[in-house]
């Protein structure tokens, strides 16, 4: 059981969401800018929404920014996650429940016990824990002088070096942990696409 809406459907959120994730071009990133939050918490009802696994995608960047790169305190993450959270589950609940005729109703949190509490996702197929970095992202980043000459490079370079972490390393993170998850799509790692091809673009 889960909520009837396509998984495309979360991607502008989850888009505008890593934008305001990204350091302002001029001056720091502080604890006091409202970037931050606004990201969290619309990351957070995406995820309570559309698709769990944005969990993770939260998870990667919060601990990156939060632990190593000290740009927000603790107390921005808990509160932006309770809002966003609260928002997302006045919007679920009264909704799915009214079309699955069944109250409450979290679609997300049954389609998680389902996958990942029960390990059912294999019913659907499975692949090798290195699908998504040996197949999937080689063809959805197309080109491939952006994975073996572009993202090398920015990462080298002393001036690239820190916004380029700050996009690549929080989404292979989130790929790399997904990657643990027997059932796999290409569809799942369609967020983090878009910041790796970003990402030499820097």
């Amino acid at each position: 059981m889960g909520s009837p809406m396509p998984l495309e459907d979360q991607l502008p959120i989850a888009t505008i969401s890593l934008r305001n994730l990204l350091p302002a071009r001029q001056g720091s990133f502080s604890p006091a800018s409202s970037r931050y939050p606004f990201a969290l918490i619309l990351l957070t009802i995406a995820g309570v929404v559309f698709r769990s696994e944005i969990a993770l995608l939260i998870g990667a960047h919060t601990l990156w920014n939060l632990l190593f790169r000290r740009r927000f305190a603790l107390s921005t993450v808990i509160l932006s996650g309770a809002v966003g959270l609260i928002v997302g589950l006045s919007l679920t609940v009264p909704i799915d429940s009214f079309f699955w005729q069944q109250f409450p109703l979290w679609p997300e949190l049954s389609a998680f016990k389902y996958n990942i509490l029960q390990s059912r996702s294999a019913d659907w197929g499975t692949s090798p824990w290195h699908f998504y970095l040996t197949s999937s992202l080689p063809r959805l980043l197309f080109n491939p002088i952006i994975y073996a000459l572009c993202i090398p490079f920015a990462l080298a370079s002393p001036v690239l070096r820190s916004p380029a972490a700050d996009l690549l390393l929080p989404n292979l993170a989130f790929v790399a942990i997904y990657s643990l998850q027997p059932h796999k799509e290409w569809r799942f790692i369609l967020r983090p696409r878009r910041v790796l091809d970003l990402d030499p673009a820097r």
